[in-house]
């Protein structure tokens, strides 16, 4: 009986030190683990960070990608993976369905510089810098989609005027009080009809040239005419600025005319 007590009691002893020794090894291995995964997160957000920045400073940056040519959007880090995402160049069309191309690869090295080094590498992607003619291709092509939204916002504005315009004519006739502005009235008319068929046009040319730029950028270099893009620029920018310039008189009149009828 008393060899087996002491038996008993050494088999308890042993499991106390074998306990002891495994907590204190769990105790280890849950404080390392505390700490790869602050380190961890502290280290992703860094990236975030980082991606962040750069997608900040480099978005709407005309570039080529696997010979395509596009629009950098954004630059993101999920876990030990960059993801950039390009707006292909024909998704400036209005309506269009075109969705983003998406590349992603894991961090190297622990830097994000040399991952997004190594992205751009591996999926043949550049950013257009300097002088180029695609460069002012792609720049022509956003003044155009800037000019189509800007004409579809005026044309709004044009209608919401000619309606005040024709209402007050409509009320003005047989009005004692009214008549004598009926001159007034029908200049402001006919200077919002002049002024909308110059934003119609205008419209259908931004569209037009839009699609044509796309085009474009589509075919083989050596088939592209460099003088005619220089040529298109200048008159992008003279159109869009004689006509943003027609139209501020256009609502400084009316706002002159609404001042007189009032």
């Amino acid at each position: 009986m008393a060899a087996k007590a002491e038996g008993t009691g050494c088999f308890i002893f042993l499991a106390i030190i074998i306990g002891i020794v495994f907590w204190q090894f769990s105790l280890a291995i849950v404080f390392v683990g505390a700490i790869v995964f602050v380190f961890g997160t502290f280290q992703s957000q860094v990236y975030s960070d980082q991606a962040k920045n750069w997608g900040d400073m480099h978005a709407l940056s005309p570039c080529i990608y696997g010979g395509k040519y596009g629009l950098i959007q954004n630059l993101s880090v999920e876990g030990y993976k960059v993801t950039i995402s390009i707006q292909p160049i024909r998704a400036l069309l209005p309506g269009s369905s075109e969705v983003s191309d998406t590349f992603t690869v894991k961090i190297i090295d622990g830097s994000l510089q040399s991952s997004i080094r190594q992205l751009f590498r591996l999926n043949s992607i550049q950013i257009l810098q300097g002088v180029s003619v695609e460069l002012s291709a792609i720049q022509s092509a956003l003044k155009c989609q800037e000019q189509f939204h800007w004409c579809v916002e005026s044309m709004a504005s044009l209608v919401n005027m000619s309606d005040q315009i024709n209402y007050a004519l409509s009320v003005a006739a047989g009005n004692p009080l009214l008549e004598p502005s009926i001159p007034l009235m029908e200049t402001a008319k006919s200077r919002i009809t002049d002024e909308s068929i110059s934003i119609t046009k205008a419209k259908e040319f931004s569209l037009k040239t839009l699609n044509d730029l796309i085009d474009y950028l589509s075919i083989p270099e050596e088939f592209r005419q460099p003088s005619t893009i220089s040529e298109l620029d200048t008159l992008i920018t003279v159109r869009q600025n004689d006509l943003r310039s027609s139209f501020d008189q256009l609502i400084e009149f009316n706002n002159e005319y609404v001042k007189l009828i009032r």
